[in-house]
C-alpha cells in the first residue's frame, strides 16, 4: 500500500510512513516472526525489531488465537493506525495541492502567452492532472493524441483519441507534451511531422 514510495526520487519514506506499513500489515494479516532457528537475514532482523519497539509502546500483543510467533494490534494500536492515517491523508491531500498549483502556473503562463486551444500528447497520469488543472484556466483542450494504437477512437474526457499524425491538421494554439520520460522523443516525433517549434509546450 505504501511501499511505492521507496522508488519515489522526490518523496522518501520516512520512519512514519514505515510505522504506518507495518501497523497497516499486522492490521491485514498479523505479523509473523520467523522461528528461532531460521537464518538471521535483515529481514527478520527487522520485523524483530518493529515488534519489540511497536511491543514497547503498547501497540502489538501476541496473538492468543494463533500459534506460533504472530502478533496483533491492540486497542491502542489501533488508535495509533487511525490517527496516522489521517495525518499521512492529510499530508497527502496537501501535496496533491500544490502539486495542482505548479501545474497551474505553467498553465498560466501558456495563457499569458496567448495560447488558447491545446492539445494533449500522449495521455498518460500527467495528462490527467493537467486536465484537471485546467479548470478556470482560460485554456480548452481541443485534442487527445496518442502513439498506442489500442488508444486510438477511445475517449479521454469526451475526446476521441487520436494518432500523432491528426495534428497535422491544426485546430489548436499548442500542442501540451504531458510526460516527462519520454519528452525528448514525443517533441522529435512533433518536429517530424512538421509542426513549428514554438507550438511545441512543456511543462
Amino acid at each position: 500500500m505504501f511501499n511505492n514510495l521507496e522508488f519515489n526520487q522526490f518523496l522518501r519514506p520516512s520512519s512514519l510512513l514505515r510505522e504506518l506499513s507495518v501497523l497497516r500489515g499486522i492490521e491485514t494479516s498479523g505479523l509473523v516472526l520467523p522461528s528461532d532457528d531460521a537464518s538471521r537475514s535483515l529481514s527478520r532482523e527487522m520485523l524483530e525489531g518493529y515488534a519489540a519497539r511497536l511491543g514497547e509502546a503498547g501497540w502489538i500483543e501476541p496473538d492468543p488465537e494463533r500459534s506460533g510467533r504472530v502478533y496483533r494490534l491492540t486497542q491502542d494500536g489501533k488508535k495509533r493506525l487511525r490517527t496516522l492515517l489521517v495525518d499521512y491523508v492529510q499530508e497527502l491531500i496537501s501535496l496533491h495541492g500544490s502539486a495542482y498549483d505548479i501545474v497551474r502556473e505553467r498553465l498560466a503562463h501558456f495563457y499569458f502567452k496567448g495560447l488558447r486551444k491545446l492539445a494533449f500528447y500522449p495521455l498518460g497520469e500527467t495528462a490527467e492532472v493537467v486536465f484537471r488543472a485546467m479548470h478556470d484556466s482560460g485554456l480548452s483542450l481541443v485534442m487527445a493524441v496518442d502513439d498506442d494504437q489500442t488508444l486510438w477512437g477511445g475517449d479521454f474526457h469526451g475526446f476521441s483519441i487520436q494518432s500523432p499524425k491528426s495534428l497535422t491538421e491544426g485546430g489548436f494554439d499548442g500542442v501540451l507534451v504531458t510526460t516527462c520520460a519520454f519528452e525528448q522523443e514525443i517533441t522529435d516525433n512533433l518536429k517530424s511531422l512538421g509542426l513549428a517549434e514554438e507550438t511545441i509546450l512543456a511543462l
